[in-house]
């Protein structure tokens, strides 16, 4: 790894991002493609949404100021509690980048997204990772904890939200990423109470199916909201006024976009529920999320992710990257993922049971 230091011995690593690493490889030989922890693309005019450019051209409104004052209103909090930012990924360096500035350390469950974890570690900051089910209080007042809920990649969410909410108050900054969170049962727009140190985020990526869009917001403390847009002016600085103009109108059509998104995961989840059995779940208890974490603990989970695409043509995500070997996420995105589901069965079949 690379490292660049200051004069004041504050440094930065050059990390890989491993996950990302194994797609750009595997992608292109996918016959069975359950990587995808996004929705498919919908036709966003059958979702009641105006995409005709020359309604864009006459919108005489502020579009990043009109998108923030309808993520407000999903979340009961005021415009200057929000930030736009260039979908889920750069919300989470965003929101990383500020809790590290202030924080010595980091408490990151295991097993979580990689770049929950390699982002603050990637900005020098010591990363504390927890058992999932053990996230406790805070080990010292300069510490902060990090999190994706629903858990990427086991799907597990109320029991984590309790400890969440009980420990939260004991560390300096609790940040949540809320990517999967409208996937769940949880009508809710977010675990967000209007605490000065909690910070969360989603994006349109996945939930909307929305990715080409590069939309996602922040919303925390207005003083902390301040800080973070600081550190975009030194990014991205804004978005693009049609991605706005479009994920404003499909917020408003929340309850179109879930009840697409539920029919589709949640048909899907039946299948790999009754499939996938033999080989077991992290969870017993499925609560919404687009993916599940298979295996039981007991085996290479990067080599055998390797054979399931170089052998079978199936592609999953091995648990190693999140921080715990011995299972393979699967997701459920496909808008028919049978086929899909019955590959991964005959790939777990003959490698998985040996």
């Amino acid at each position: 790894m690379l490292q660049y230091r200051s004069s004041k011995m504050i440094s930065m690593e050059i990390v890989e991002f491993k996950w990302l690493k194994f797609l750009d490889r595997y992608r292109s030989m996918a016959k069975h493609n359950l990587s995808n922890s996004g929705m498919p693309e919908p036709d966003l005019r059958s979702m009641g949404i105006d995409t005709r450019y020359e309604s864009y051209l006459n919108e005489m409104v502020d579009l990043d100021a009109a998108l923030r004052d309808t993520v407000a209103r999903r979340y009961g909090v005021d415009r200057d509690n929000v930030i736009i930012t260039n979908g889920g990924t750069e919300a989470i360096f965003l929101a990383s980048a500020f809790i590290s500035a202030s924080s010595e350390v980091i408490a990151v469950p295991s097993p979580e997204y990689e770049p929950i974890f390699i982002v603050p570690e990637s900005l020098d900051r010591r990363v504390r990772r927890v058992k999932l089910e053990k996230i406790g209080q805070a080990e010292k007042n300069s510490e902060s904890l990090a999190l994706s809920l629903p858990n990427n990649p086991t799907g597990k969410y109320g029991d984590i939200a309790d400890l969440v909410r009980d420990a939260g108050r004991t560390y300096r900054y609790v940040y949540i990423d809320e990517t999967f969170h409208d996937f769940t049962d949880d009508r809710g727009s977010s675990l967000y109470d209007g605490s000065k140190n909690l910070i969360v985020s989603n994006t349109m990526t996945k939930f909307y199916g929305l990715s080409s869009l590069r939309v996602g917001w922040i919303v925390s403390d207005k003083e902390n909201i301040d800080a973070i847009r600081r550190i975009k002016d030194l990014t991205t600085i804004n978005n693009a006024r049609f991605s706005l103009f479009l994920a404003r109108q499909a917020i408003e059509k929340w309850d179109r976009f879930r009840e697409r998104t539920h029919s589709i995961v949640r048909k899907n989840a039946d299948i790999a529920r009754k499939e996938l059995s033999d080989f077991g779940f992290y969870s017993d208890e499925y609560e919404g999320a687009p993916f599940m974490f298979v295996g039981d603990g007991r085996f290479d989970s990067e080599m055998m992710a390797s054979k399931a695409i170089s052998g079978y043509g199936v592609l999953v995500a091995p648990g190693s990257y999140f921080g715990l070997d011995g299972y393979l996420r699967v997701c459920l995105t496909a808008l028919d993922a049978r086929e899909d589901i019955a590959a991964f069965r005959e790939f777990a079949e003959k490698e998985l049971g040996k």
